[in-house]
């Protein structure tokens, strides 16, 4: 079904809206790996941005890595360099004049001195419509010179402003060669009816996935033992959900009472335990850094400037990316995360608002996470100032 949506994008004049809808575990991000590797064969190129629940870029931050990617910028781009790309397609007639202004918002960039007070002058409807016509310029600028791949992950934890610019984009794919795929899951998906209202213009393509059958379930549990009576209890009790069957699996190789646990937050702390003493602190204080967090965060975290995280990637808790480390699955971190005593969880919060002192919102959200609202609010309230 996917081949054929991106193949109909390469080949023809538009695109489509794609969503992958599933229980956490499924294999959403999986299939969207596969999809993104389909698409760079067929000659694409791809922009991806993830929905975080908690942490740098919580809520609205993939469609900022979306916009930078599309204006060819990298994760370490300066202001600069990102001024001099939105003024090129300024003067390419890609964007207006004024879409300069909200290009820089949707970046997170500071407005210049002459225009700040300008822009800081509009209601929120007008800066909001604004946004949404610069998010479906820039799209349809790349499509034109390129089919386009835009992938979203969690987006059932968008904020408003994230899901109106999602629909903006979806009505984009209905005039580019634009393929927008996006994962969510079934409980809480905020696709709903009045979403799909702002989103006419484009067409929207939703498919659930189904948990796996037996067979396939044991054809993956045989990729990882062969005693088959173990394996056929393995996947009985993951109910065919892939990466409670991928957890239970890995855990078979360091058997502790040959019982099996019950949920997929419980077998990760069984292998969690297993850890070297340093390894275990680190993916505690990992935790809370969020779902995606930067190795010199963690170290610095852990006040240990050399460690490194091969061990905890060997045992695919945690996996690297283009621009720092992610969990494995946000069910992995969330096992994690609720294993800490809230005494700890409050030192490490509050350990962490100290690394960011330089970010505002993000320091606001760990001093609130350690029990201290009034010093989060105070301290936003002091950087708008």
């Amino acid at each position: 079904q996917f081949r054929a949506a991106l193949d109909a994008c390469v080949n023809g004049t538009f695109g489509t809206a794609l969503l992958i809808r599933g229980e956490a575990g499924i294999g959403k991000t999986r299939l969207m790996d596969e999809l993104q590797s389909i698409a760079a064969a067929s000659g694409m190129s791809c922009t991806a941005g993830f929905v975080l629940d908690f942490g740098t870029a919580r809520g609205h931050g993939a469609v900022r890595t979306v916009v930078a990617g599309l204006l060819g910028l990298g994760s370490e781009a300066t202001p600069d360099v990102a001024e001099r790309a939105i003024n090129a397609l300024v003067r390419d007639g890609s964007l207006q004049v004024d879409d300069a202004l909200y290009a820089r918002d949707l970046l997170e960039m500071s407005q210049p001195e002459a225009t700040r007070k300008i822009y800081e002058a509009m209601d929120t409807p007008a800066r909001t419509h604004g946004k949404e016509r610069v998010v479906a310029a820039l799209v349809k600028s790349s499509a034109d010179n390129r089919p386009l791949l835009v992938a979203i992950e969690d987006v059932h934890w968008a904020d408003r402003e994230t899901l109106s610019l999602l629909a903006a984009v979806t009505r984009a794919t209905g005039m580019s060669r634009t393929v927008l795929a996006m994962t969510s899951r079934l409980e809480g998906d905020p696709l709903d009816a009045h979403w799909r209202s702002m989103a006419v213009g484009g067409t929207l393509v939703t498919v659930d996935l189904a948990p796996l059958s037996p067979a396939d379930a044991r054809s993956i549990a045989a990729r990882f033992i062969d005693v088959t009576a173990f394996a056929d209890q393995c996947v009985e009790r993951a109910g065919g959900n892939p990466l409670f069957l991928e957890q239970l699996l890995r855990g078979a190789r360091d058997p502790t009472d040959g019982r099996l646990p019950a949920s997929i937050q419980s077998v990760v702390l069984a292998r969690t335990d297993l850890l070297s003493a340093q390894d275990r602190r680190a993916i505690q204080a990992a935790s809370v850094l969020g779902q995606r967090f930067g190795l010199a965060h963690l170290r610095a975290l852990l006040r240990e400037p050399q460690y490194d995280c091969d061990v905890l990637v060997r045992n695919v808790l945690v996996r690297p990316t283009r621009d720092g480390l992610q969990f494995a699955h946000a069910l992995v971190r969330d096992g994690v995360y609720g294993s800490l005593t809230n005494a700890r969880k409050r030192e490490l919060h509050v350990a962490a608002a100290a690394i960011f002192a330089d970010d505002p919102v993000l320091r606001a959200e760990h001093l609130d996470r350690a029990g201290e609202p009034e010093a989060a609010r105070a301290y936003l309230a002091a950087a708008k100032a």
